[in-house]
């Protein structure tokens, strides 16, 4: 497990040696096979390696690398005394292509970087989306499992909300929940996982927080939403239901239920309320 985790960090690194390496290796073999074998395509793995896995920065410096090199090389190769525009034009031809290639692959790649971010992203809030919070939370149930520290999920829902779309309009009712999850989002740890489940329904997830912590967080950051909402005139409240776990629950559905049990306790008791209990799990 730690090797995996050294790996994922300096990832970037590694792929900038291999992609280096390579580059080496290409420009060495060209070297040594001269004009009989044209070796030019191939320059262009390890410039896209670099693109795609360290990013556009690597990708150039490869770019450069590649492009001084063969121009190196076909300069070596006119005979002595003999002067030509051949390397020259041949360089700009091979610069212009790598530049295309490096201009597709890091296009490419962030493309599929911001498709990934969509699948998993709540499009109004940018908070997390349903599935990606379910990821989240089962992994944290076990590492919970490994390791025994607990964790708290908190499920929050706004009270009125429904007369304030028939009220004000959906465009308001939009800003709410845009406001709310933007206070959340600046008020977690980085650790942290905040998700819109769909509707006017939210879930924090408190990695490593205890009993004793969690009441004082959530009712922290309960009082700064409703400082936010209260700000801007908008008649809703928060009901917020939170379990700390000590042990992993049998299930993310089984979590999920009893989390929300105990937001609906909240509503009944008047709204606008706050219940938190620690429970064993299992």
């Amino acid at each position: 497990m730690n090797l995996k985790k050294a790996l994922r960090k300096h990832a970037k690194a590694i792929w900038l040696i291999v992609g280096l390496l390579i580059l080496l290796a290409v420009g060495f073999v060209d070297y040594v096979t001269g004009s009989l074998l044209s070796l030019s395509a191939l320059y262009l793995v390890p410039i896209v390696l670099l693109s795609w896995f360290v990013g556009l920065w690597a990708g150039l410096l490869a770019l450069v690398l590649t492009v001084l090199d063969l121009f190196a090389s076909e300069f070596l190769a006119l005979a002595p005394g003999h002067h030509s525009l051949l390397p020259f034009l041949n360089a700009v031809l091979e610069l212009l292509l790598f530049l295309a290639a490096v201009a597709l692959t890091t296009s490419l790649r962030k493309t599929l970087e911001r498709e990934r971010s969509y699948a998993r992203t709540d499009h109004l809030t940018g908070a997390l989306n349903a599935r990606a919070f379910e990821e989240v939370a089962e992994r944290e149930m076990g590492r919970t499992g490994r390791n025994g520290r607990p964790f708290t999920v908190a499920f929050a829902d706004l009270d009125n909300f429904k007369a304030v779309n028939d009220r004000f309009g959906h465009a308001t009712g939009d800003a709410v929940l845009q406001a709310v999850a933007g206070v959340v989002m600046q008020s977690v740890r980085s650790s942290d996982a905040f998700a819109r489940l769909g509707g006017d329904e939210f879930a924090l997830l408190l990695p490593e927080c205890d009993g004793n912590a969690a009441p004082f967080v959530l009712t922290r950051l309960h009082r700064h939403l409703q400082e936010a909402v209260r700000a801007q005139g908008w008649p809703v409240t928060l009901s917020v239901g939170a379990v700390t776990f000590e042990r992993p629950p049998s299930s993310y559905t089984a979590m999920l239920k009893r989390v929300d049990q105990l937001m609906y306790e909240a509503k009944r008791d008047g709204k606008n309320s706050f219940r938190h209990v620690t429970e064993k799990g299992g």
